[in-house]
């Protein structure tokens, strides 16, 4: 087995650190996608029932 001298291995230890900290980024950057994909849908949705609320209102009012 070849021994790694130590400003090699530091090196590896800093590759290492950064492949860590950009998977941890990237599950970060998954949750931000899924939530904008649900606000995205519960935006859709709210729209949907405020065209419904407005649509019942105008066959609701009657003016006697």
């Amino acid at each position: 087995m070849t021994r790694v001298p130590l400003f090699y291995s530091s090196q590896i230890n800093i590759v290492q650190d950064l492949a860590h900290l950009v998977d941890g980024q990237q599950e970060g950057i998954h949750q931000i996608e899924t939530q904008m994909e649900t606000a995205e849908l519960n935006t859709a949705t709210g729209l949907k029932h405020i065209e419904e609320a407005n649509e019942s209102s105008k066959s609701a009012c009657v003016i006697s």
